[in-house]
């Protein structure tokens, strides 16, 4: 690794990529390379030190955007919730009442009923009779 460190500081850039007519070069030395040599050299290393880019916030979920806006419209419909129960509970009586009054006026069900009668089914046409296999044409 010594000999690495003394041929650095003449060719340092070429640590890096580099142009050349217009083409990229990779570096002399590969990443995992380069990162031991800055190890190796510590403060006297030719090159400033990586920046570290901060993290970014993941993004949060849809359900947490919507939270408020979805407890805010249970709220309000909370406050309807006890015409909507009552309204419920009239339909379900009339229904009842509707219910009853069919079974008081009409008559029973097995009687308002009449059987299907259904048609005789057409008598199939017979068969043709099977040839044997000497009487077959050729």
């Amino acid at each position: 690794c010594v000999c690495v460190c003394a041929c650095l500081a003449p060719a340092t850039q070429k640590l890096l990529p580099f142009p050349v007519n217009g083409s990229w070069r990779k570096p002399a030395l590969s990443a995992r390379r380069l990162a031991e040599v800055r190890k190796a050299m510590g403060d006297d290393f030719p090159l400033p030190p990586k920046e570290k880019k901060p993290m970014r916030d993941p993004k949060p979920r849809k359900f947490v955007a919507l939270k408020q806006q979805r407890l805010l419209d249970i709220e309000e419909n909370m406050k309807k919730m006890p015409a909507m129960v009552e309204q419920f509970r009239k339909e379900r009586l009339q229904a009842r009442h509707a219910a009853r009054l069919a079974r008081e006026l009409l008559p029973p069900y097995h009687l308002s009923i009449k059987p299907e009668v259904k048609a005789p089914k057409a008598p199939k046409a017979p068969k043709a009779p099977k040839i044997a296999k000497a009487d077959r044409p050729t």
